[in-house]
């Protein structure tokens, strides 16, 4: 508690998780508030600090099948996306990118379907905290020509009526090849199903210039050459 309650942006993020976490009860009328577990929390936090402050920590999630791993990604990763750039000193990008990963595109597809939903309803919770500066994005800003795909969602920030780069995330495989992308955050899930060599080569360089936060997730298994069980063995 003492450490959510000393950095403003860790306070932000407990306002986002309750209101994002809270829904109607179809039987009863009422409404919920559906937390998260404390090893869920944890896993949450610290990326963020790590992200924000520019620490460049590499995070290891190994979890039990049906453990609830994603529901912590779903949360603090559109947090970052949307109130991140707020906090970031020294910011030298056009836009606060982030990456979303996994194995194959079937995988990362159902992630990123769980996780847009969450990224629209943190711009709701931004622009009510600052209503003279909301974000748009291709769904909600007309006529506009910001990314809006399954590979590629872009945000801007309006200021004084005009509309400018503010925030991103890219969803890729470990086949994506992106020059010149420059990741404040990257995520993989299903990491035990990832070729450790492939992330080396087409996703860790993405965080070379930022000095990027990766998390990586996933649930352990035999295979020894997988990026989960290669971090585990060589913990930087």
């Amino acid at each position: 508690f003492e450490l959510l309650n000393s950095k403003p942006y860790l306070r932000d993020f407990v306002e986002f998780t309750i209101r994002a976490r809270r829904d109607l009860d179809p039987v009863t009328k009422t409404i919920r508030n559906r937390s998260l577990y404390p090893y869920q929390w944890s896993a949450s936090i610290y990326p963020i600090i790590s992200t924000i402050e520019q620490l460049g920590g590499k995070f290891l999630n190994a979890f039990a099948r049906q453990a609830g791993k994603s529901e912590g990604v779903k949360l603090w990763l559109p947090f970052l996306i949307i109130f991140g750039r707020q906090y970031i000193k020294d910011f030298k990008h056009t836009r606060f990118t982030a990456v979303l990963g996994s194995y194959k595109q079937m995988a990362i597809d159902k992630l990123t379907n769980e996780v847009r939903p969450q990224i629209e309803k943190a711009m709701e919770v931004f622009n009510e905290m600052y209503p003279n500066t909301p974000l748009v994005s291709g769904n909600t800003a007309k006529n506009s020509d910001l990314k809006n795909n399954m590979d590629h969602m872009e945000i801007n920030i309006m200021i004084d009526g005009q509309s400018m780069p503010y925030s991103e995330i890219y969803f890729v495989t470990m086949a994506t090849k992106q020059d010149g992308l420059a990741s404040y955050v990257t995520v993989i899930d299903e990491s035990g199903m990832v070729d450790k060599a492939k992330f080396d080569e087409s996703v860790a360089p993405f965080s070379n210039t930022t000095n990027g936060t990766q998390v990586i997730i996933g649930v352990p298994n035999h295979n020894p050459v997988s990026l989960l069980a290669q971090t585990y063995a060589n913990p930087t």
